[in-house]
């Protein structure tokens, strides 16, 4: 790791917390200013959305595209009583077969935030627990550890 780490083409080391920075940098003997510390999740925006409606109430929200089990959610979602609302925002699961009036498909959802804000309660169905699913942009000179 040492090796990788003091490579001259990385220019930055991303990770999540600054502690996690101090003790990356004092272990591989490197200067804290190569490191970038971009934190886990993101800020609470409730208060900013909340107000903004969308078309449902009363629901249970799924989204997300990578390592996604819908298939499995629906099978499941299937034996709640017809009154549970399931919404699922992805645009590139296609359902295979026919969904009840209590399950909702949305392709076009591009801005998911009044959806996630106005949620009763959100599930993220996981297909593989072993496939750790993010999305991040990294450049030839950047790793995350």
């Amino acid at each position: 790791m040492t090796f990788c780490v003091r490579n001259k083409y990385i220019d930055y080391i991303y990770v999540l917390s600054t502690e996690y920075a101090n003790k990356c940098a004092k272990e591989f003997d490197l200067p804290i200013e190569k490191f970038r510390v971009t934190p886990f999740g993101l800020d609470d925006t409730y208060e900013k959305y909340k107000d903004i409606k969308v078309e449902y109430n009363d629901y249970t929200l799924a989204i997300g595209r990578s390592n996604r089990d819908y298939d499995f959610l629906i099978k499941v979602w299937k034996k709640l009583p017809k009154d549970q609302k399931l919404v699922i925002a992805c645009d590139e699961y296609k359902a295979t077969e026919k969904l009840p009036e209590n399950i909702i498909l949305r392709n076009d959802i591009t801005f998911d935030i009044p959806y996630i804000a106005n949620c009763k309660l959100m599930i993220i169905p996981i297909q593989d627990g072993n496939i750790a699913s993010r999305r991040y942009s990294a450049s030839k000179s950047n790793v995350i550890l």
